[in-house]
């Protein structure tokens, strides 16, 4: 009978870990793809004086307008540009029923043209929690994420 109970606290405490590790990774996936987006639409920014966009759901299909091929295996976010002169690259969850992931429904991630990004999870109806903690863009100390400092 103790040993239930230890089980059942252990598997109480490590559940909701497990949980929030699986989450930020399947996240992380987002983040980095969307640097490569706006890495790649930067140099074509370079080559011909204006950003590319707005485009729709190029995770699975890739952009070769901008040389951004489509990520290996099944995307679980939609990604795209929009132009709102700097752009604005946005990822967030595929549809459960197109095959997303139950556990990622309701966040979004934001890179903006300087690198900033911004994590709006499910219920964030105020804009500066998203940027983390009540943080301001830019400084990691206060939440936010400044591309300089590999922040994150």
């Amino acid at each position: 009978m103790v040993v239930v109970v230890i089980v059942g606290i252990l598997a109480a405490i490590a559940i909701p870990v497990y949980s929030s590790a699986t989450r930020k990774a399947k996240l992380s996936e987002a983040k980095i793809i969307l640097k490569q987006i706006r890495q790649c639409n930067e140099l074509f920014y370079m080559n011909n004086g204006y950003y590319f966009g707005p485009a729709y759901d190029i995770g699975t299909t890739g952009c070769p307008e901008i040389g951004f091929d489509k990520p290996s295996g099944n995307p679980r976010f939609i990604y795209s540009i929009f132009i709102n002169s700097p752009p604005t690259y946005v990822a967030f969850p595929k549809a459960v029923e197109d095959g997303g992931d139950a556990g990622i429904q309701g966040y979004e991630i934001q890179i903006d043209v300087n690198g900033y990004m911004k994590v709006i999870e499910p219920g964030d109806s105020d804009d500066r929690k998203a940027w983390g903690k009540g943080g301001i863009p830019g400084n990691p100390g206060q939440g936010g994420t400044n591309p300089g400092q590999g922040g994150g």
